[in-house]
């Protein structure tokens, strides 16, 4: 007889438990919140000085992954989670470049020779500039 793997066998099915899929991505959205919240104290220390920067990648980064939580998590539960709805719109509507600022952090090696996405759609300026949001 061939034994399982323990998780195997304690794992429920997604007919026995429809909201497991979303439980466990509200792990990573807690995870990725805490770290939003550690990144912003860091930036903000008066003391921060160059390492301000690093942070504030970090913080970047760690805000989009907050928001990429959301839409999975209510599509876990098909739609049906108009909370999870209206806080992913709002965030959007407040935040409309958040998307594109970590691509190009991600992105910079593109970014740095002129072939970012951004660069090649001309959505660069609206980027970056002062007025953008």
């Amino acid at each position: 007889m061939e034994a399982k793997c323990p998780k195997e066998e304690m794992s429920v099915s997604e007919e026995k438990n429809p909201y497991r899929i979303p439980v466990e991505l509200s792990g990573h959205a807690w995870v990725w919140r805490r770290a939003v919240a550690l990144q912003a104290e860091r930036v903000y220390e008066p003391l921060a000085g160059a390492d301000r920067f690093v942070d504030a990648y970090l913080l970047v980064i760690a805000i989009r992954q907050v928001y990429a939580s959301a839409p999975a998590m209510n599509k876990g539960v098909k739609g049906t989670d108009q909370l999870l709805q209206s806080a992913t719109d709002n965030f959007l509507k407040d935040h409309p470049s958040a998307k594109d600022v970590r691509d190009v952090l991600i992105h910079f090696d593109q970014y740095q020779v002129g072939e970012g996405r951004l660069q090649k759609e001309a959505k660069w300026l609206l980027l970056t500039s002062p007025s953008a949001e």
